[in-house]
């Protein structure tokens, strides 16, 4: 029901992609019992990927809801390699520009002719420990390519 002047106009989320940089350790006795560092970062990669997923991930697996802010703290359970393979030495997130953005940003952080219907209600953050979002975003991955994941031999 409405009144017949006003109008309804129902949108879909804008979905913000977050960015994760990571840096594991891998234990020196896994790579000697066959563990593979490649394999080791494509698995944390495939973990990201789950927990970023807009439907199926987030902290509890059901999906996020739209404005909830991502945590490291959330995202190292999802991705923790198990304590016979290694750990996580460094955990960060950052939004990436998301694509309801027009025009993109420019490198400064702020867009060349600015328009506040099409801005975020605040600026993007650098990595760090959380990803705040508007009230209309929803989480998503940012593509394969803009992930950070490396991994070091921890020493015997």
């Amino acid at each position: 029901r409405r009144d017949l002047t006003a109008h309804l106009q129902v949108l879909g989320p804008r979905y913000l992609p977050v960015i994760v940089n990571v840096a594991l350790v891998v234990w020196q006795e896994a790579i000697n019992a066959g563990a593979i560092q490649d394999e080791v970062e494509a698995d944390v990669l495939a973990s990201i990927r789950t927990f970023l997923h807009p439907t199926q991930g987030g902290p509890d697996g059901t999906g996020w809801q739209v404005g909830q802010p991502v945590f490291t703290s959330d995202l190292f359970r999802a991705i923790m390699p198990s304590e016979d393979l290694g750990y996580i030495s460094t955990l960060q997130v950052k939004p990436d520009i998301p694509a309801y953005h027009f025009p993109p940003l420019n490198p400064a952080g702020t867009a060349a002719n600015w328009n506040p219907a099409l801005e975020r209600p605040f600026p993007l953050s650098p990595l760090g420990a959380s990803v705040r979002l508007a009230d209309y975003e929803l989480v998503c991955a940012a593509p394969d390519s803009e992930h950070t994941i490396t991994s070091t031999v921890a020493p015997q």
